[in-house]
């Protein structure tokens, strides 16, 4: 039996490093990776770069131009590149920052075509719902304002309660546990609105909440799903959709 679902890869970095040495990450991050193409699914790799050069058109620009060797350096290898990791709420601007792809469309021509998967995150915490367009589901907002052949298929990379976002009642490094009492109930009520929306969006290949089994020196307790009984069914209940892309 193998699997048949997708499985995304990330080469965690000190995210200082220059997008003139992408080439050499890429690499070691296959190097780190190899074997993974025989497990089965679709595997995803993410170009390692992550929420970096998405607040100011002329960087987001360079970004897509050097995401493109490095999403082939991955095609090659026999993976899908997951492209452009942008934190929620980026980029910046009206129209939820569409003129920034619109900058770009070319290179999302060309990563369409190497069957590349958009991965952005998706965050956003109460009192705004779940699926905040300006945030959690800004993806969504922007596919529908550029021309199909720059659309591309999307799996948010990280997803769920984030106090960081820029909204009222910000608790920067706080997650759900702290904006719900540790009440995982409440948290898979509040999800909901983001769950029908990503079940409603053709170009939307799934979510990941962050985070499962954290390091206990880290910061970041507060975002742990662990195991909690109330929130299973948000991974395991079958939600109808559209076809996917």
């Amino acid at each position: 039996w193998r699997p048949q679902g997708i499985l995304v890869l990330r080469y965690v970095t000190s995210d200082n490093e220059p997008l003139s040495g992408l080439a050499a990450l890429t690499a070691r991050a296959l190097q780190e990776f190899d074997g993974f193409q025989s497990v089965g699914g679709r595997i995803v790799l993410e170009v390692p770069v992550n929420e970096r050069f998405h607040t100011d058109l002329p960087g987001f620009v360079n970004l897509a131009n050097v995401t493109i060797p490095a999403a082939r350096q991955i095609k090659t290898a026999g993976v899908t590149p997951g492209v452009l990791v942008i934190s929620e709420g980026n980029p910046p601007g009206d129209n939820y920052g569409a003129a920034f792809f619109a900058a770009i469309l070319p290179q999302l021509r060309e990563l369409k075509a190497m069957g590349a998967i958009w991965m952005p995150h998706g965050y956003s915490h109460p009192p705004q719902y779940s699926d905040d367009p300006w945030h959690s589901t800004r993806p969504s907002q922007i596919l529908r304002l550029l021309p199909d052949y720059a659309k591309l298929p999307y799996i948010y990379g990280e997803d769920g309660c984030d106090g960081g976002t820029d909204q009222p009642a910000k608790r920067p490094g706080r997650g759900w546990r702290d904006y719900f009492q540790d009440r995982a109930q409440a948290y898979a009520i509040w999800y909901e609105a983001k769950r029908a929306a990503i079940a409603a969006d053709p170009y939307c290949l799934g979510s990941t909440l962050f985070l499962c089994g954290h390091d206990p020196a880290s910061v970041w307790g507060s975002f742990d799903i662990d195991d909690d009984v109330d929130l299973r069914r948000i991974f395991t209940e079958h939600v109808e959709g559209p076809s996917r892309i």
